[in-house]
C-alpha cells in the first residue's frame, strides 16, 4: 500500500475521487508532503477527528510518516483529551511542486488506536498496527471474488471506526481501487455505477424498509 509513496511508478494513478474533483497519486503525496511538515511538530500522539475524508486521509498518511501515535475516535464527544495529545482536523491543500522522498518506515511501529465501543458504553482502545490493518486489507481481496477490473468504493461510515477503516480506507488503498470520498448517508446517494459499497446494518435496515433498489452496487460489503 506504501509503495506509491516511494516510487513514481504510480504517480498517474487516480486514488481518490468527489463530486468535482479526481485525485492522482502524485497529488496525494504532494498533500501528504505539505502537512507531513506540519504534523512533524505536533505531539507523540495525535487524534484524528475529521469529518471530511481527504482531510482525515491527508492527516492518516502524515501521521504514519511522521511516526505518530494515531488515536481515531468515533465519537469525540464520549473522550475526554487530555494535554498529552494534538487534535487534527484541517489540512493545507496548498499542493508543493517540488520532489519529495519519503523515508521507508517500519510498519510494525506504526500503532493505531481505535477508541469505539458501537453507540453506547466507554470506549475502548483497539491496537491495530500498520501491517495488522494491511494484512486484513489484503485477506478482504483474497476472500471476495471482486473480480480484476477497478473499482470505486463508497463507504457509508467514517474511517475513524474500525469497520470503515478497514473496509471503506485500507482495502481499496492496498488493492488499487479508487476511493470516492464522498460519504454515502441516504441511499439516494449511491450513484456510481459498477462500485463497492461499504455498508452497515442500520443503513441496509433503511434501504430494506424502503424498498430501495441498490442497482448501483456491483458488490455490497
Amino acid at each position: 500500500m506504501l509503495d506509491f509513496f516511494y516510487s513514481n511508478d504510480f504517480d498517474h494513478e487516480i486514488v481518490f475521487q468527489n463530486n468535482t474533483k479526481a485525485y492522482c497519486k502524485k497529488e496525494v503525496k504532494q498533500l501528504v508532503k505539505t502537512n507531513l511538515e506540519l504534523i512533524r511538530a505536533k505531539k507523540e500522539n495525535v487524534v484524528l477527528v475529521s469529518n471530511d475524508n481527504l482531510a482525515f486521509i491527508i492527516n492518516f498518511f502524515a501521521s504514519i510518516f511522521a511516526k505518530k501515535n494515531i488515536y481515531l475516535i468515533d465519537n469525540i464527544q464520549k473522550v475526554q483529551i487530555s494535554n498529552d495529545f494534538d487534535i487534527l482536523e484541517d489540512v493545507s491543500l496548498e499542493i508543493e511542486i517540488a520532489d519529495f522522498e519519503f523515508q521507508q518506515i517500519e510498519k510494525n511501529e506504526i500503532l493505531i488506536h481505535l477508541m469505539t465501543s458501537g453507540s453506547s458504553g466507554i470506549p475502548k482502545d483497539v491496537i491495530k498496527s500498520l501491517t495488522n490493518l494491511i494484512s486484513e486489507a489484503m485477506d478482504i481481496n483474497q476472500t471476495f471474488d471482486f473480480g480484476k477490473n477497478q473499482l470505486v468504493v463508497s463507504c457509508t461510515t467514517t474511517y475513524s471506526h474500525l469497520f470503515g477503516l478497514t473496509f471503506g480506507l485500507m482495502f481499496p488503498l492496498c488493492n488499487r481501487h479508487i476511493i470516492n470520498l464522498e460519504t454515502v448517508i441516504y441511499p439516494d446517494q449511491f450513484n456510481i455505477k459498477n462500485s463497492i459499497l461499504v455498508s452497515t446494518p442500520s443503513f441496509l435496515d433503511t434501504v430494506k424498509q424502503n424498498n430501495i433498489v441498490l442497482d448501483n452496487a456491483k458488490f455490497i460489503i
